[in-house]
């Protein structure tokens, strides 16, 4: 996956990490994970992009998201399956990013990143990723049935 010179001009510590080197000097977004990159951070963001996910009423939830009694509330109140998965699957950017908060162009690229790989990963099961939202405090990415 390419991340756009934009979005990586947004990166604050990752420019910080290039600044005043000459372009072949200068380190690629790999190089900085590399350098930063924690086992529990490795394992979570696993967890993230390949979440796991349970079946109910013929309908997908991410596992470690799902509530049996939050599901009947919504099922009792939302009549279309996918805005109960709207709902349910969601992860909002800000409390994903919570001890770093990020700009609006920042927050909406991280969710689409995180819609990307699901809907590669998910697409077998007739899943689609969605993002919502345009500002920090509102952007999430979820997981829906395929229309």
């Amino acid at each position: 996956m390419k991340i756009s010179e934009n979005h990586l001009e947004l990166l604050s510590d990752f420019q910080v990490w290039n600044e005043g080197k000459a372009v072949h000097d200068r380190i690629t977004l790999l190089d900085y994970v590399s350098f930063n990159a924690t086992a529990e951070l490795v394992l979570g963001f696993g967890e993230l992009f390949f979440c796991e996910l349970i079946l109910v009423d013929q309908n997908y939830f991410i596992e470690s998201r799902f509530d049996f009694a939050t599901y009947a509330k919504w099922k009792a109140s939302l009549p279309d399956i996918r805005a109960i998965q709207r709902v349910i699957n969601h992860i909002h950017m800000r409390t994903l990013l919570q001890s770093h908060p990020v700009s609006d162009a920042l927050a909406v690229a991280c969710a689409e990143t995180i819609a990307k790989v699901w809907n590669e990963i998910h697409r077998a099961k007739s899943l689609r990723a969605e993002v919502h939202g345009s500002v920090f405090d509102d952007v999430s990415a979820t997981l829906v049935a395929a229309e």
